[in-house]
């Protein structure tokens, strides 16, 4: 999931990489 935009990247995004 690296070609997901900036809204659709949560704070949950940011955890999982």
């Amino acid at each position: 999931m690296g070609k997901v935009p900036r809204y659709m990247r949560s704070h949950r995004d940011r955890l999982s990489r």
